[in-house]
């Protein structure tokens, strides 16, 4: 299926068939040194993508906004994306699911020739500029190391262990460890 996006053609079966936002070059030479304009919503199968991303549960409403230029001369595509979108989490002190409102840039160049390791660019492999990885990649960095769903009322607790809340840890008393005790009796002469 071949849809435009203003007078660009390109797959955009992505919204039915998962994530496909492949660009490809001979179509990119057809618009060079033209901005080209995008807005798509995307899903993410988070299956071939989960290998060490266990927090991140699952991807919703992601929407994808972006402007590629390409460079013929140089044989360049400079790519400006933001993404919007809501996460589902693992909560860090119960494990529940909590929805997570992201937003996520990215800002990058990508060249269809060698580039040195000195070069701030992407080389592309082959003649198609696929951007899912990268826009997912931007996504995982949004990703809260710490999140804890609101209005949790009751903390785990197991055999001899258990979460506080701040205010019930700032109520306990907190006992005198018995090896210490001598030390109240301590003063200190000057």
């Amino acid at each position: 299926m071949i849809d435009k996006v203003g007078d660009f053609p390109y797959n955009s079966h992505v919204k039915k068939q998962g994530v496909n936002m492949k660009f490809y070059r001979k179509d990119l030479i057809q618009q060079a040194n033209v901005p080209i304009h995008f807005e798509e919503e995307i899903t993410y199968d988070l299956s071939q993508f989960q290998k060490n991303h266990s927090s991140l549960r699952e991807l919703k409403d992601v929407t994808v906004s972006g402007v590629i230029n390409y460079d013929q001369q140089l044989d360049t595509v400079i790519v400006t994306t933001h993404a919007t979108g809501t996460m589902v989490v693992a909560c860090s002190i119960t494990n529940e699911d909590v929805d997570y409102e992201f937003e996520a840039n990215l800002d990058e160049v990508y060249s269809f020739v060698s580039v040195s390791q000195d070069d701030d660019m992407i080389e592309v492999d082959g003649d198609v500029l696929d951007l899912a990885p990268f826009i997912f990649q931007s996504i995982l960095f949004e990703v809260p190391l710490y999140i804890v769903k609101p209005g949790i009322k009751e903390y785990p607790k197991g055999d001899g262990w258990e979460i506080l809340s701040e205010a019930e840890f700032q109520a306990q008393e907190k006992p005198l460890d018995p090896r210490l005790a001598k030390l109240r009796e301590f003063k200190v002469e000057e």
